[in-house]
């Protein structure tokens, strides 16, 4: 099948993509269509990929994750196989994770000729995913070096952060009062005797909750 024949039977809107991978591989394994997001993405391995190895843009410690995927997927022509693949990265210890759909690729005649995959870089999501949780971890360790009490309350007045000295002060250990609201662990009461100003802050966001 030529090129433009092959592109015919792949839908348009997954062709022109900014942000799916789309490419067609025949039964050798060699690639018979990429669209342009993948070709961009990827430029840096080789100008055309037509007729080369979809090996050169899988990580070499995932190939038979490769391979089994496409077998998979083969010996079940109507099921979709997902598997998580890693693709080199121009930097020669990182790579990009992509979480890829296969499925047979079949021609105007419903005949099996390869396999088609869809895929979605999540790498710079992962990557802004980890800076934010090594962010937050520093943060945790801030507050527990603190020698004042410290806690957090969300707009609900739910708990969402303490350190060890308000755990004590409050008298609770922390698996007690994260995720719990304050004033149904220490009630508007004359026994815990608040400022005015907390007292009529409470009641006003009580009232707007309910």
């Amino acid at each position: 099948m030529s090129k433009d024949n092959i592109a015919a039977l792949l839908p348009h809107c997954l062709k022109s993509s900014e942000t799916y991978f789309l490419v067609t591989i025949d039964l050798e394994g060699k690639y018979i269509f990429v669209n342009e997001v993948f070709k961009k993405r990827f430029s840096f391995i080789t100008e055309n990929f037509i007729g080369k190895s979809a090996l050169i843009v899988i990580y070499p410690e995932d190939y038979a994750i490769y391979s089994q995927a496409v077998e998979q997927c083969l010996a079940n022509p109507e099921k979709i196989v997902k598997v998580d693949l890693r693709k080199p990265d121009t930097s020669q210890t990182d790579f990009h994770r992509i979480p890829c759909e296969f499925s047979v690729f079949r021609n105007k005649d419903n005949v099996p000729v390869g396999i088609l995959c869809l895929g979605y870089d999540i790498t710079e999501t992962e990557r802004a995913s980890r800076q934010t949780e090594t962010f937050a971890q520093k943060i945790d360790t801030i507050i527990e070096q603190i020698k004042d009490g410290f806690y957090q309350l969300d707009n609900q007045w739910c708990f969402t952060r303490i350190n060890k000295v308000a755990e004590k002060i409050l008298g609770m250990p922390r698996e007690k009062l994260l995720g719990k609201c304050l004033w149904d662990l220490f009630p508007d009461t004359p026994d815990y005797n608040y400022p005015a100003t907390v007292s009529q802050s409470h009641t006003k966001r009580y009232q707007y909750y309910v």
